[in-house]
């Protein structure tokens, strides 16, 4: 089993906490890291995230509960790609409360590919599955479906 280096960890931290992208509040505390290496080269991660109040009750439920928390899953490679970007909001949010994550990877017509899906926790104002391409050095969204009330 490969070790990833610390440095990796804090590298994906500081993009969570600093991409303008993500549109998250600057006080959003970062609970934990899970790496998934598909490939020599394909590496992804998912960062689960919570508001500053709520760190306490999240930090039990981990890894499998999602009541009040917020997950960005990432490839990582020479940048930091957020696999949820087309449907994330364009407002600032403490936490947008976006969970789901990468649920698959799959390989057709020898380019590997990543099944992930979201909801919005609080209500159903929101469901999405998306497939992306992983072949090349950015993902490709080539999959899309979004629903809800």
């Amino acid at each position: 089993m490969r070790k990833f280096s610390p440095n990796l960890a804090e590298r994906i931290g500081r993009y969570v906490k600093s991409a303008k992208a993500l549109n998250l509040e600057p006080d959003i505390r970062l609970l934990q890291t899970r790496l998934l290496r598909l490939s020599p080269t394909i590496l992804l991660s998912e960062t689960f995230l919570s508001a500053p109040d709520d760190v306490a009750e999240l930090t039990k439920q981990l890894p499998s509960g999602c009541d009040a928390c917020e997950k960005v899953p990432l490839m990582v490679g020479a940048d930091l790609h957020d696999l949820f970007r087309e449907i994330r909001s364009s407002q600032k949010n403490a936490v947008e409360r976006t969970c789901g994550g990468i649920k698959l990877a799959f390989t057709l017509s020898g380019r590997p590919h990543a099944l992930s899906y979201a909801f919005t926790c609080e209500s159903d104002a929101m469901m999405a599955t998306l497939v992306h391409d992983l072949s090349g050095p950015t993902p490709k969204l080539v999959f899309r479906t979004v629903g809800g009330l």
